[in-house]
Protein backbone atom coordinates (compact mmCIF):
# COMPACT_ATOMS: atom_id res chain seq x y z
CA UNK A 1 0.00 0.00 0.00
CA UNK A 2 1.00 3.35 -0.85
CA UNK A 3 0.68 6.88 1.27
CA UNK A 4 0.02 9.56 -0.46
CA UNK A 5 2.96 12.23 1.11
CA UNK A 6 3.73 15.84 0.50
CA UNK A 7 7.17 17.27 0.77
CA UNK A 8 5.95 20.04 3.41
CA UNK A 9 8.03 23.00 1.60
CA UNK A 10 6.38 22.55 -1.77
CA UNK A 11 3.08 20.38 -1.22
CA UNK A 12 3.80 17.83 -3.89
CA UNK A 13 3.31 14.24 -3.63
CA UNK A 14 5.93 12.47 -3.89
CA UNK A 15 4.92 9.66 -5.22
CA UNK A 16 5.82 9.67 -8.94
CA UNK A 17 3.04 6.78 -10.47
CA UNK A 18 1.27 9.58 -12.83
CA UNK A 19 -1.29 11.04 -10.85
CA UNK A 20 0.71 14.22 -11.26
CA UNK A 21 -0.30 14.29 -14.90
CA UNK A 22 -3.83 13.33 -14.20
CA UNK A 23 -4.73 15.56 -10.99
CA UNK A 24 -4.62 19.17 -13.14
CA UNK A 25 -6.63 17.51 -15.85
CA UNK A 26 -9.10 16.77 -12.96
CA UNK A 27 -8.93 20.59 -11.64
CA UNK A 28 -9.67 22.00 -14.62
CA UNK A 29 -12.45 19.52 -15.64
CA UNK A 30 -15.71 20.37 -15.38
CA UNK A 31 -17.70 16.75 -16.00
CA UNK A 32 -15.58 13.84 -14.19
CA UNK A 33 -17.28 10.27 -15.42
CA UNK A 34 -15.90 7.08 -14.19
CA UNK A 35 -15.90 3.72 -15.62
CA UNK A 36 -14.60 0.23 -15.01
CA UNK A 37 -15.34 -3.21 -15.83
CA UNK A 38 -16.51 -5.45 -12.84
CA UNK A 39 -14.45 -8.21 -11.46
CA UNK A 40 -14.87 -10.13 -8.86
CA UNK A 41 -18.22 -7.59 -7.32
CA UNK A 42 -16.79 -4.77 -7.73
CA UNK A 43 -14.68 -2.08 -9.42
CA UNK A 44 -11.29 -3.06 -11.27
CA UNK A 45 -7.65 -2.88 -8.86
CA UNK A 46 -6.64 -0.31 -11.40
CA UNK A 47 -10.15 1.84 -10.40
CA UNK A 48 -9.63 1.10 -7.17
CA UNK A 49 -5.97 2.61 -7.25
CA UNK A 50 -7.24 5.39 -9.04
CA UNK A 51 -9.82 6.14 -5.97
CA UNK A 52 -7.32 5.86 -3.27
CA UNK A 53 -5.34 8.22 -5.27
CA UNK A 54 -7.60 11.04 -5.23
CA UNK A 55 -8.62 10.59 -1.99
CA UNK A 56 -5.97 13.36 -1.12
CA UNK A 57 -7.65 15.92 -3.61
CA UNK A 58 -11.04 15.21 -2.94
CA UNK A 59 -11.58 18.81 -1.77
CA UNK A 60 -10.47 20.02 -4.63
CA UNK A 61 -13.03 18.34 -6.53
CA UNK A 62 -16.00 19.91 -5.56
CA UNK A 63 -19.10 21.14 -7.77
CA UNK A 64 -18.02 19.04 -10.51
CA UNK A 65 -20.82 17.07 -12.17
CA UNK A 66 -19.97 13.01 -11.63
CA UNK A 67 -20.72 9.80 -13.39
CA UNK A 68 -20.16 6.63 -12.85
CA UNK A 69 -20.17 3.85 -15.55
CA UNK A 70 -19.38 -0.08 -14.55
CA UNK A 71 -19.41 -2.96 -17.91
CA UNK A 72 -20.69 -6.16 -16.83
CA UNK A 73 -21.94 -9.52 -17.23
CA UNK A 74 -24.20 -10.08 -14.09
CA UNK A 75 -23.04 -9.61 -10.80
CA UNK A 76 -21.49 -6.83 -9.35
CA UNK A 77 -22.51 -3.80 -11.56
CA UNK A 78 -24.43 -2.28 -8.72
CA UNK A 79 -21.74 -3.12 -6.18
CA UNK A 80 -19.30 -1.09 -8.60
CA UNK A 81 -21.52 1.63 -9.15
CA UNK A 82 -21.92 2.25 -5.51
CA UNK A 83 -17.97 2.56 -5.00
CA UNK A 84 -17.67 4.44 -7.63
CA UNK A 85 -20.37 7.00 -6.51
CA UNK A 86 -19.14 6.79 -2.89
CA UNK A 87 -16.21 8.86 -4.55
CA UNK A 88 -17.76 10.77 -6.05
CA UNK A 89 -20.01 11.98 -3.05
CA UNK A 90 -16.76 12.41 -0.83
CA UNK A 91 -15.52 14.62 -2.44
CA UNK A 92 -18.21 17.34 -2.90
CA UNK A 93 -17.97 17.48 1.00
CA UNK A 94 -16.66 14.83 3.47
CA UNK A 95 -18.23 15.64 6.11
CA UNK A 96 -22.03 15.28 4.29
CA UNK A 97 -21.43 12.83 1.76
CA UNK A 98 -23.28 13.57 -1.24
CA UNK A 99 -23.16 14.71 -4.44
CA UNK A 100 -24.24 16.83 -6.98
CA UNK A 101 -26.77 14.29 -7.74
CA UNK A 102 -28.82 14.71 -4.51
CA UNK A 103 -29.32 18.14 -5.41
CA UNK A 104 -31.27 17.74 -7.89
Amino acid sequence: MQLVQKLPETQKCVVKDGMELISPMLFESDVIVLGSPVYFNNVSAQMKAFMDRTWCIRGRLRNKIGGAIAVGRRYGIESAITAINALLKARDDPSEQRSLWDRF
